[in-house]
């Protein structure tokens, strides 16, 4: 199932063994937030975010008992992070922020067309080596099929696919201009 719909919702639980930094024990259940594919995702240009909120308006407050010991009504909402030019894209940050384009693929389904922190994952990656030996077309014939699968409407994986290659190719490109800089002429 692609995430992209979904929303994760992280609560204090008594029964899990995942400590938080202060040794409450977190529990996370995924959750179907609707509408919430109708909002694209920025790493870095974000101006919304997904927050939890309940009936006590304290939106810091992770249980859902609220001070009378009762059943709170928790629910999803998104709020702006920064004013909002009207007709302005609503982005919000899908994952970490700093998710790498494979990350965002395994985890959303889309590859964006920039990501800056691809470079840092091939980077840790530890491939770096072996990445040109193991790429049986270039970028140039990627780039020349992505154009065919665009002219011609096609919605396929393959689609998918080559723009994961591309971006990861260009990764590449920038994560070796990044190695020459820091080493000067």
């Amino acid at each position: 199932m692609i995430n992209e719909y979904l929303g994760y919702d992280t609560t204090m639980d008594e029964e899990d063994d995942e400590e938080d930094d202060e040794g409450s024990a977190l529990s996370t259940t995924c959750v179907l937030v609707p509408l919430m594919d109708m909002i694209n995702h920025s790493s870095k240009d974000f101006n919304t975010m997904l927050s939890v909120m309940g009936n006590s308006e304290d939106e810091n407050q992770i249980d859902d008992k609220d001070d009378n010991g009762s059943e709170e009504q928790l629910f999803y909402t998104v709020v702006a992070s920064r004013d909002i030019v009207e007709g302005e894209e609503l982005l919000i940050s899908y994952g970490s922020q700093e998710d790498s384009s494979l990350e965002l693929l395994l985890h959303y389904g889309f590859v964006p067309e920039h990501n800056p922190y691809d470079a840092d994952f091939i980077a840790w990656s530890g491939a770096v080596d072996e990445m040109p030996s193991c790429w049986s077309t270039s970028l140039q014939d990627d780039e020349g099929r992505l154009k065919q699968l665009i002219l011609s409407n096609s919605n396929s994986v393959e689609l998918t696919i080559l723009k994961f290659r591309i971006r990861m190719k260009q990764a590449f490109d920038e994560y070796q201009t990044l190695v020459a800089n820091r080493r000067g002429p």
